[in-house]
Order: C-alpha cells, then sequence, then structure tokens
C-alpha cells in the first residue's frame, strides 16, 4: 500500500468510525422513545394549526 493509498484508507475508516457512532446514537434515540416524542410534538403542533385555521374560518 502506497502512502497516498494508506491516508485515503486511514480517512475512510475514520469516517467509517464517525457514522458507526452517529447509528448506534440513533438507535439509542429511537430505541428510547426520543422518535416517538419528536414525532408526537410534531403532531400536537399541526393540530394547533389546524385548530387555529378551523377558528379563522369559522
Amino acid at each position: 500500500m502506497t502512502k497516498t493509498e494508506s491516508i485515503k484508507f486511514d480517512k475512510l475508516q475514520e469516517e467509517n468510525e464517525a457514522l458507526e457512532q452517529e447509528i448506534l446514537s440513533l438507535k439509542h434515540w429511537i430505541q428510547n422513545g426520543g422518535c416517538h416524542e419528536h414525532i408526537q410534538k410534531d403532531i400536537d403542533k399541526l393540530q394547533e394549526e389546524n385548530e387555529a385555521l378551523k377558528k379563522e374560518l369559522a
């Protein structure tokens, strides 16, 4: 392996490790209910906006 190839390999390896950490972080976030909470907040916000629009139209 040439020096250039070695540098590229090391960089790819670092990027791979960073991606693995990000995936684990997202996996834990989802498993701990963060995904559900985030979606529920979006639903609540949309429901509030819907109610406000209904009042405007009434």
